[in-house]
């Protein structure tokens, strides 16, 4: 690996360009020599608001080189409201999805990375801001904060490393047009020295006004024509476009050990900068340009004469032009004798000068050359411009595309030098091993599995990888693999199968249902009973699976033993249906040995059902299943039941689709109700004449009804002939009670005997109930799935599927599709994945192996996010400001004139246009940021101040009116600072954060951090949410009331409110940083009134009292930790916020405030409001002792070092806590920081691992 040890391999790409909105579409417009620079619409300028004054003038240049779609952007995907996306950059949200899609390309799930993964690259000048944006620069208040958060080009690399959770460096680079190729040299520097083990790199640029043309000024850059023709003696200038690309990459002996896709090999990259040896800043230099390519060849130990391609600058400068063919004849001059051997490349003739991104639209094109081994034609050449016209040069412009294929290796340099000096150069060369497309197609049915975040992106994918694999067939197994296991699977999902044909062409066959994924779907299976059964069913999952083979096999030989019978023949032949399997005997059998084999087979693919039903002889395969008897037992007690029943006397059935009032009024003789399968299907048994009789009755009145095939009375007295040689037959087998829940078709409900001869008995003889069944399984279950042949008993479930949202899917097909078997079974579980199932595929061969590359990556919503230009509000007509307006009075009309004034904040806050005075805050896109925006605009607006923690206990409009309301009444509007005085009624002290589901109404209480109020743990609390009734605990004096002085009295004080939310335990705590000593308290104080702790939660926190376990220890240091804590606070938000909050301070402490003289006011007095409350909650946890308790505790710990744990030495792994408890402590360590823990999903896995730990220690497994 020796030769590998400096080598950087590209493993993904993802990019748009001018006429391409992705890296195919490019390639393919480069190898087709096409010009993506297009005429500009003079419909276009004026929606822009240019004024015709300057369009019309002679030297403005019509034409454009841009994008589509620029102003599309997936906002929910990232977790942004409408208003957040419209404020960002283009760029950022460009370059958001594309690091995003690029990761996918490379094959990893994009946050879901455990290596470091850097991030380096940068953008143009955001001329959105200055076109689109105002901001107020002198009194610069939290929305124009927000509006630099969204626009500022530093947070273009890490809103990527945090949005995608990425660890590495994350480095925002600016070097003019050299931009992403330094980039990308930076991100393999890093790569060299380990500072990160994978890299996305690259560049992004968009102009605004969009699609609009320019002035053209003699000796200007600009092209007069609008086209780019370098090295050409029609050389005039050049023409600004807009690209997006990003590569990844890694270090190659990695990549070769992780069997990536590597497409190219970074084999030397270097910049450096002219200085000032030229002409003038913003000119080149041949001796800088010249030094960088002999370095980069030099460190990639390449010769001038092994590179066989060069990717220009070539901006069509004549003095740019000329130079940089300049240094190239010094790099190459000695190689002369090499005549033509080196093709250059001029890409901005095709899309233009892409600025920042130029270098990363090169470095893209030269990947595809070395590893494609192919040189797109050039545009615009001329192979008699004087510097490359001698013999000589080693240099040449090809009009067509070259093929390369002959080489063994292809090397490639690019070049990217920017105005102001900076240059880079880095080497290229062809993957080490063949990665080239095959062009062989295993014939075989497959599925491709889609996830996404809406419904228009699921559909979207599936239609980009239907048009894809139309094209390239040989991608499918690559394709089916890449989807389930390197893509990050979404809740909203639907699927394609493909389908193998014997000309070994596919078909493919797309899902046209969209599913809402859910966590551990509760599974119920249905077992159909005789009637369903014909020959040949499930021989399509027996020739191609082996998983069903072994199960089937195993039944024949332990029924070849015990009956001496080839039961292989019977129920695999397809020519002797009527002959064989309709016989009684032959057909339940053969219905329990499928059925049974596809049972197991499933639970073996991940399906695990939680109810059991069967239809009649179908409920022995589901005793079978839950444990009732052994699979010997079973075969040989249906073998003997079906032999048993086949002697019984003569009888005939027959379906009425009627209800069950008039059947039983048509009912005489012998005939009873022996099925009631739904409310309009009952089958009645009896005498062959009397059904006879019966069917004449029923097709005189004109009532739907079928005979069934079979030639006895099954479920009536006609069975009492063989009832007492069936119960000497179930004496001779062991019965077990079940180890899964079994709702009898008898009883129609749980059956508690099953373990019993006479239950199976009475099965044989009673009527069977399957409609109440089914009831019953619907309330426990969100998917149900018929485990057998046909589809009958989903028939009977429809009705209730819609309205119970439940999922009715069958698993094998009919007698009339059974050539589609595998088919139907594909499809079941495609179904089952797509409403959260998790399926092992690759058991029965999918997803197994496969290549990642060169496949479709997420499709993204494309909702549109814009805000007019500036130029373009000022023509906007008056009517158009009349429309809006009462569309806003329209809206408002029946709420009140706080109500309406919230709405409008709320509106212009959010970006939400569907906006109710009942939707909730949080879920409907606001943040702690926003939040903060939100009680500013409040306070200006109405003179109040509200802590940000209102918003929990008042998260909606209609809420939050009354509490302004309430404000205004008690005349509090000239309080900003926190006040210690006693209010008349008590403050309750819990928030309730979230219902919880119907089915379990536990309550987790949770006690909030430092910061008294529990506004950062929502996203925690959401997660948590789904399992248990959250609520949280917040502390006295975060409402303006009076303090605590004691951890004592505060637990004592929350108790008092726990108790009306739960007047008796066992309890659910926890506490999370500082509120972990509340939470400690509380649970001590119960168990001296004798409650029950059933579990105890401390977030990342030591125990209390430490330094009384380290007398050594210095009483400095909980003042160190104190303060490093509050700098971590401060430094998190900003200097400019820092300073502001000191000069606030100091004339809170010589002036009173004005409450209305700033927006700022509101941020600036929860600053303090926190500030005061930190100092309050250390003075407070430095005199808490702890004591000792009983309960199981765990302690969920943050990675990192802490210092005083060092300076300790003595802590043992439970941060101190195991001293202050009877019972063991476990330990749950985290990947997440003390706050990141508690950001959307970080906070998902806590509260995944929080609800796992309350269940084991509810078992009392530590």
């Amino acid at each position: 690996m020796d030769e590998m040890r400096n080598d950087i391999a590209v493993i993904g790409m993802s990019g748009a360009f001018p006429g391409a909105e992705n890296i195919d579409e490019y390639w393919n417009n480069l190898l087709s020599g096409k010009c993506a620079i297009t005429d500009v619409c003079e419909s276009n300028l004026i929606s822009l608001g240019i004024s015709k004054t300057v369009y019309q003038k002679q030297n403005y240049v019509l034409k454009t080189s841009s994008l589509s779609n620029i102003s599309h952007f997936d906002a929910d995907f990232f977790g942004y409201t409408p208003a957040e996306a419209r404020l960002m950059d283009p760029q950022h949200r460009l370059f958001l999805q594309h690091s995003w899609q690029a990761l996918e390309s490379a094959g990893f799930i994009p946050d879901e990375i455990e290596d470091a993964v850097g991030v380096y690259a940068g953008c143009s000048m955001n001329r959105y801001l200055l076109n689109n944006i105002d901001i107020n620069t002198q009194s610069f208040d939290i929305s124009d904060f927000q509006k630099m958060l969204a626009s500022e080009k530093d947070y273009l690399t890490t809103r990527v490393s945090h949005k995608l959770n990425l660890r590495g460096p994350s480095i925002n680079v600016q070097t003019a047009c050299s931009t992403s190729l330094v980039a990308i040299q930076l991100a393999v520097l890093s790569l060299q020295t380990y500072q990160c083990d994978i890299a996305l790199s690259g560049g992004v640029a968009v102009n605004v006004p969009h699609k609009a043309g320019y002035l053209h000024s003699e000796g200007m850059i600009f092209s007069p024509d609008g086209y780019c023709k370098p090295f050409s003696s029609q050389s005039d200038g050049t023409i600004f476009g807009e690209g997006i690309g990003v590569v990844v990459l890694k270090r190659l002996a990695d990549a070769v050990e992780d069997n990536d896709n590597i497409l190219a090999v970074i084999k030397g990259a270097i910049t450096n900068n002219d200085g000032r040896n030229k002409v003038g800043f913003t000119a080149p230099s041949v001796d800088g340009q010249s030094e960088v390519i002999a370095l980069a060849q030099e460190l990639a130990e390449v010769e001038p004469s092994q590179i066989q391609f060069i990717e220009t600058h070539g901006t069509a400068t004549k003095i740019g032009d000329s130079i940089e063919l300049a240094s190239l004849n010094d790099v190459f001059g000695e190689f002369s004798e090499n005549k033509h051997s080196c093709a250059l490349g001029t890409l901005k003739a095709n899309i233009g000068h892409l600025d920042a991104a130029a270098g990363i639209a090169s470095f893209i094109k030269s990947v595809l050359v070395v590893k494609n081994k192919q040189i797109p034609p050039n545009l615009s050449f001329s192979n008699e411009f004087p510097a490359i016209s001698q013999d000589y040069s080693p240099f040449y412009f090809n009009k067509e595309r070259v093929d390369l294929s002959h080489h063994r290796e292809v090397h490639a340099g690019v070049s990217s030098f920017g105005i102001g000096g900076t240059n880079a150069h880095i080497i290229l060369a062809s993957p080490p091993n063949s990665f080239f497309d095959s062009d062989e197609t295993e014939k075989k049915d497959l599925l491709l599995l889609f996830s996404a975040k809406s419904d228009d992106s699921v559909f979207a994918q599936q239609k980009s990888f239907t048009d894809f694999l139309n094209n390239k067939p040989s991608k499918a197994i690559d394709a089916a693999y890449t989807l389930l296991k390197t893509r990050k699977k979404f809740s909203r999902r639907t699927y394609t199968q493909i389908l193998s044909n014997d000309n070994s062409q596919f078909e493919l066959k797309e899902s046209e249902l969209c599913f809402t994924a859910k966590p551990n779907p509760s599974i119920t299976f249905m077992f159909p009973g005789q009637g369903s059964q014909y020959n040949g069913m499930s021989k399509a999952l027996y020739n191609n699976y082996e998983i069903y083979r072994s199960y089937f096999d195993e039944c024949i030989t332990q029924l070849s033993a015990s009956t001496g019978q080839n039961y292989h023949d019977l129920i695999m032949d397809n020519d002797n249906f009527f002959q064989n399997m309709a016989q009684t005997q032959n057909a339940q059998i053969s219905l329990f040995v499928v059925e049974y084999c596809l049972a197991k087979t499933l639970i073996d693919l991940g399906v695990t059902p939680k109810v059991l039903i069967g239809h009649s002889v179908g409920e022995y395969t589901a005793a079978c299943i839950a444990g009732v008897f052994s699979l010997e037992d079973g075969l040989w007690i249906v073998f003997e039941r079906g032999r048993l029943m086949a002697q019984s006397p003569k009888g005939a059935m027959v379906a009425v689709f009627n209800s069950r009032t008039l059947v039983e009024r048509l009912l005489f003789d012998s005939l009873v109700i022996s099925i009631e399968n739904s409310l309009s299907n009952i089958v009645v048994s009896g005498s062959e004449s009397d059904i006879e009789k019966l069917l004449n009755i029923l097709s005189s009145k004109g009532i739907h009804h079928k005979k069934l095939m079979n030639q006895h009375a099954f479920h009536s007295d006609f069975m009492d002939p063989v009832l007492d040689d069936f119960s000497q037959s179930l004496d001779k087998i062991q019965l077990n009670t079940p180890n899964i829940k079994v709702i009898s078709s008898t009883l129609g409900h749980y059956c508690h005997d099953l373990n019993t001869s006479e239950y199976w008995i009475q099965h044989l003889r009673k009527e069977v109930c399957f409609h109440d069944a089914v009831k019953h399984s619907i309330a426990e279950s969100d998917v149900m799935i018929e485990v057998g042949p046909g589809s009958a008993l989903c028939s009977f479930v429809q009705p209730y599927e819609k309205d119970k949202n439940i999922l009715a899917v069958n698993t094998l097909a009919d007698s009339k599709y059974a050539e589609k078997e595998q088919s139907i079974f594909l499809n079941c579980l495609a179904q089952l994945w797509c409403v959260g199932v998790e399926i092992e595929f690759q058991k029965i061969g999918i997803g197994v192996q496969g290549k990642v590359f060169g496949l479709p990556t997420y499709q993204f919503s494309k909702q549109k996010y814009w805000l007019k230009s500036k130029e373009a509000n000022t023509h906007e007509s008056q009517s158009d400001k009349d429309e809006a307006n009462n569309s806003v009075s329209m809206q408002s009309e029946s709420v009140s004139d706080i109500e309406f004034n919230l709405f409008v904040i709320w509106k212009d806050i959010l970006g939400v246009t569907d906006l109710g005075v009942n939707d909730d805050f949080f879920t409907i896109g606001g943040d702690s940021l926003l939040s903060v925006a939100l009680f500013s605009r409040i306070k200006a607006k109405f003179n109040v101040n509200l802590p940000i923690s209102t918003l929990f206990t008042h998260p909606t409009i209609n809420l939050l009116a009354q509490k302004v309301i309430d404000e205004i009444n008690i005349k509090n509007i000239n309080k900003v600072t926190l006040s210690n005085q006693k209010l008349d009624e008590p403050w309750d002290t819990t928030v309730v954060m979230h219902p919880g589901p119907e089915y379990n109404k536990k309550i987790l209480f949770i006690v909030g951090g430092v910061g008294g109020n529990v506004n950062n743990l929502y996203d925690f609390a959401m997660s948590l949410g789904e399992d248990y009734r959250v609520i949280g605990l917040q502390t006295r004096g975060v409402m303006e009331h009076y303090y605590h002085d004691t951890v004592e009295k505060m637990a004592y004080d929350h108790i008092a409110y726990i108790k009306n939310h739960q007047p008796k335990g066992p309890y659910l705590l926890v506490g999370y940083s500082y509120g972990a000593y509340t939470a400690f308290e509380i649970a001590k104080q119960f168990e001296e009134r004798g409650e029950k702790i059933e579990f105890l939660g401390l977030l990342d926190v030591y125990a209390p009292n430490l330094t009384h376990n380290a007398p050594s220890l210095p009483t400095v240091s909980p003042f160190l930790i104190k303060w490093s804590t509050k700098f971590e606070w401060y430094y998190n938000r900003g200097l400019k916020h820092t300073l502001e909050m000191l000069k606030h301070k100091f004339r809170e402490k010589t002036l009173p405030i004005n409450p209305a003289e700033s927006t700022n006011s509101c941020q600036l007095v929860e600053i303090l409001r926190y500030e005061r409350f930190f100092d309050y909650w250390t003075k407070v946890s430095e005199l808490y002792l702890g004591g000792l308790i009983s309960c199981p505790v765990s302690l969920f710990m943050c990675p990192g070092l802490n210092y005083s744990e060092i300076l300790w030495r003595k802590l043992d792994k439970s941060r101190g806590w195991s001293k202050l408890t009877n019972n063991l402590v476990n330990v749950v360590e985290l990947k997440h920081g003390h706050l990141e823990m508690m950001e959307g999903d970080n906070a998902k896995d806590l509260a995944r691992l929080l609800s796992v730990s309350i269940k084991a220690s509810d078992k009392n497994r530590f």
